[in-house]
């Protein structure tokens, strides 16, 4: 699964850019939902608890003697909620957050938190397991 995970940090990485991101029309809002759905599989890499069998954790990957834990961000319900209901399920909340003129996504902060997480996993990583996540 490591190279799958290391897809998800790549397209999250690439669609991050300024260059990518801050494209105006369709092709940018395209861009930025994809944005969305690679921030979102992130945030439960690192955050998420197994909820399913097959579920991909960063915690599975982590060797007994690593010292290395996830930084829980205090943003982390408030975003993962939002992506959930506006990104990945088909929600009444949409138009709660549409009504609210809640629409924005204040995401620079996110963007290098998530950044600095998927260093110091990869950091903390021996040499064999890190090789695993090459595409």
């Amino acid at each position: 699964m490591a190279p799958h995970v290391a897809f998800e940090f790549a397209r999250f990485q690439f669609a991050s850019t300024p260059e990518m991101f801050l494209q105006a029309g369709e092709h940018g809002g395209l861009i930025r939902e994809a944005f969305l759905i690679h921030f979102r599989n992130l945030l439960d890499f690192f955050y998420g608890k197994k909820s399913q069998k097959g579920d991909v954790l960063a915690s599975d990957y982590k060797e007994a003697s690593s010292i290395w834990a996830p930084n829980v961000p205090s943003w982390l319900d408030q975003y993962r909620r939002r992506c959930n209901k506006l990104l990945a399920h088909l929600t009444y909340d949409r138009v709660d957050y549409a009504d609210s003129n809640d629409m924005i996504w204040d995401l620079e902060n996110k963007i290098q938190h998530i950044r600095d997480e998927w260093k110091s996993f990869m950091g903390a990583l021996p040499d064999e397991k890190r090789a695993w996540f090459t595409l």
